[in-house]
C-alpha cells in the first residue's frame, strides 16, 4: 500500500516579453568627448506607467495561463476527447488544479 505526503511546491517563472505604449518621455545625456573637445548627446525613451501594470495589461499571467488550461481541458473532456497533442488532458487538468500565487 502507497502512502500519500502532502508537499508545498515553488517554483519561478521568467519571461522576457515586448510591451507597448505610446506614453513615453525623452532622457537626453550629455558626455564630454575628449577626442573632439565636445559634448557627445545621446537619447533614450523612457515609459511614463508602471512595466508591470502594462505587461498584465497585454498579456495573461502563469496563473492564468493554467486557469485556461484547465478550461479547455474540461471542455474537452466533456466533449468526450480524453487526449489531444498526445497529451493525457484528465491528467493535464489535475496538473492545473489547486496552484496559488502569493506574494
Amino acid at each position: 500500500m502507497e502512502n500519500e505526503f502532502e508537499v508545498t511546491v515553488r517554483q519561478t517563472l521568467v519571461k522576457t516579453a515586448s510591451v507597448f505604449t505610446d506614453a513615453v518621455h525623452e532622457c537626453v545625456e550629455r558626455d564630454y568627448d575628449a577626442t573632439t573637445g565636445g559634448y557627445a548627446y545621446t537619447s533614450s525613451l523612457e515609459p511614463d506607467c508602471d512595466l508591470n501594470e502594462l505587461f498584465a495589461e497585454q498579456y495573461r499571467s502563469a496563473l492564468e495561463i493554467i486557469r485556461c488550461c484547465e478550461q479547455i481541458c474540461k471542455e474537452l473532456l466533456d466533449e468526450g476527447r480524453r487526449r489531444c497533442a498526445k497529451v493525457d488532458l484528465a491528467e493535464l487538468r489535475q496538473d492545473c488544479e489547486y496552484w496559488e500565487l502569493e506574494d
